[in-house]
């Protein structure tokens, strides 16, 4: 499998260097994940996922970056680290995707050293539920990934209130492993302050298990599901 222009993986210092395009969108991150995923289903690796070089990250890359840190799961793959250049390092803090994904700063190349310290950080954190928000081209998109159950902490989304004024919210379940009723009923609480503000919410990358619950919960009646991420996107604006 060819690698995508602009995607470098290669081995550093007993490390899987992932280096990211300038542009990652709904265009290009399945062949992104795929020839990452390839790599690093080969061997035990440790990977520093650099977003040095990356000018145009879209919520399609959130997605993307999101599913390779649950990789850090998977016993092939020992741990994960970004780079993040300081424009992403201050927007990610803000849509509390650090929280999940340590990083650190671009000057931190030739600073082996400091990987010993910092896995020691991420061992210490266990990858649960992740809920990703932020506003693009004039709509919220929202990445739910993992287990959303009362064993988690669900207080990020639970806690979260959108701006009522912008109207069109599109839900990423791609990473969703699973929902229980405790879940469901936040989830649902959204999406029924949302439609009460008048607001649209759809969904897209939903697997059978939850499709299957959100049916029996009628949360289909406040969140329209769609085939992929285009779709969803295009739907949104129409309902």
């Amino acid at each position: 499998m060819d690698e995508p222009d602009a995607l470098k993986i290669e081995n550093k210092s007993d490390f899987t260097w992932v280096t990211l395009p300038d542009s990652i969108n709904m265009d290009t991150y399945k062949t992104l994940e795929e020839n990452i995923q390839a790599r690093l289903d080969s061997g035990n690796v440790r990977v520093v996922l650099d977003l040095s070089k990356t000018n145009n990250l879209f919520s399609s890359g959130l997605g993307l970056i999101i599913r390779i840190r649950k990789w850090w799961r998977n016993p092939m793959v020992s741990s994960v680290l970004s780079m993040f250049p300081e424009k992403y390092a201050r927007s990610s803090k803000r849509c509390t995707l650090t929280k999940y994904l340590p990083s650190t700063l671009p000057t931190w190349n030739s600073k082996f050293r400091r990987m010993r310290f910092l896995e020691k950080r991420m061992f210490g954190d266990k990858f649960t539920f992740v809920c990703v928000s932020r506003v693009e081209n004039g709509m919220y998109r929202i990445n739910l990934s993992g287990h959303m159950t009362v064993e988690q902490n669900l207080s990020v989304i639970n806690d979260f209130k959108p701006d009522y004024k912008i109207m069109n919210h599109v839900f990423d379940l791609t990473g969703l492993d699973v929902i229980d009723s405790s879940g469901a009923h936040i989830l649902m609480k959204l999406l029924m302050n949302i439609n009460q503000h008048d607001g649209k919410s759809v969904a897209y990358g939903v697997n059978e298990t939850v499709a299957s619950l959100a049916e029996i919960l009628g949360m289909n009646e406040f969140l329209h599901f769609c085939v992929d991420e285009r779709s969803a996107l295009q739907s949104v604006r129409k309902l």
